[in-house]
C-alpha cells in the first residue's frame, strides 16, 4: 500500500507520515525514513537534527539527497518506509 501525504510547508505532513508508518509496523518491523534534504543552511541543518531527535531509535534512516530510486530499487514489500521529502 502506497500514501501520498500532501499540504503545505511546515503542516505536520511529517509528524502525519512518521505516525502512520510506525502504527503500520509489526513488533519486529523497524520502518525506514529516507532522507532527501541537506543542509546548506543553519536553519536546515537545524530542522534535520531536531527530525533525528525526534525520531530516536524507532526507525532507520537512510539519508538519500541524490538517486532515490536507487534507494527504492532495493526496498522490499514489507518495508515501511517514509520519504522526506519529494520536493527537494
Amino acid at each position: 500500500m502506497i500514501h501520498l501525504i500532501l499540504g503545505g510547508r511546515r503542516s505536520g505532513k511529517t509528524a502525519f507520515a512518521e505516525q502512520c508508518a510506525l502504527t503500520a509496523s509489526c513488533d519486529d518491523t523497524v520502518p525506514l525514513y529516507i532522507a532527501t534534504a541537506e543542509a546548506f543552511d543553519d536553519e536546515m541543518s537545524d530542522r534535520i537534527h531536531a527530525h533525528k531527535t525526534s525520531r530516536g531509535d524507532a526507525w532507520r534512516t537512510a539519508e538519500v539527497p541524490l538517486h532515490l530510486d536507487t534507494a527504492i530499487l532495493g526496498l522490499t514489500k514489507n518495508d515501511i518506509v517514509v520519504i522526506d521529502c519529494l520536493t527537494v
